[in-house]
């Protein structure tokens, strides 16, 4: 039995006769004692030896063909911590394992590896009739995307006593806005 795609080889080996011997093949193949196959589907290969009295004998071979599993991913993404990453995998097969991470079978046709160390690509293999079905994943780039400078009123001088001035600032939807009492390393005021 092989896998789709996969070749294997078969021989006639003889243990009598006279030789010069001639090997005769269905399949289209050439007349030698061996051939390397590359069976699409499950096919039966028959040879006939014939010696140099004329003596013949038959005998045939089945290579079983089993088809590879089906493999396709469905999404590749960086964990909110950004340390680590996640791909999500679509397949007909029942096992599934991987180079790095933690495989996580959905019990619907899908898998989840998760927990890939960022920066690391991953390699993944689906398994079915002993048959394997190979993806390699490059990692994303798993890093904080830049935060455009917050838009502010410009720097308020206050004498002591005065009432602080509020403090406006305006950033891109979705960013939000922390102060702290110095520019870095400060402790966080609101």
């Amino acid at each position: 039995s092989i896998c789709a795609g996969d070749s294997t080889t078969i021989r006639a080996t003889v243990n009598a006769g006279t030789p010069p011997l001639t090997f005769r093949w269905n399949q289209g193949l050439s007349n030698a004692a061996s051939h390397i196959v590359r069976p699409t589907q499950t096919t039966t290969y028959a040879v006939t030896v014939t010696d140099a009295n004329g003596c013949a004998a038959s005998d045939d071979i089945r290579i079983n063909v089993s088809a590879r599993p089906t493999l396709s991913i469905d999404t590749v993404f960086c964990n909110a911590n950004l340390t680590n990453y996640q791909v999500n995998i679509r397949t007909n097969a029942s096992s599934v394992r991987a180079s790095a991470g933690m495989v996580i079978n959905n019990n619907d046709g899908t898998f989840s590896i998760v927990n890939i160390p960022n920066g690391q690509n991953v390699r993944i293999t689906a398994i079915a009739n002993n048959c394997e079905t190979i993806i390699n994943v490059n990692a994303p780039t798993c890093v904080c995307p830049e935060v455009a400078a917050p838009i502010s009123m410009g720097n308020r001088r206050i004498c002591q006593g005065e009432a602080l001035p509020l403090l406006i600032v305006t950033v891109p939807n979705g960013q939000t806005v922390d102060w702290f009492d110095a520019p870095s390393g400060g402790n966080l005021l609101l």
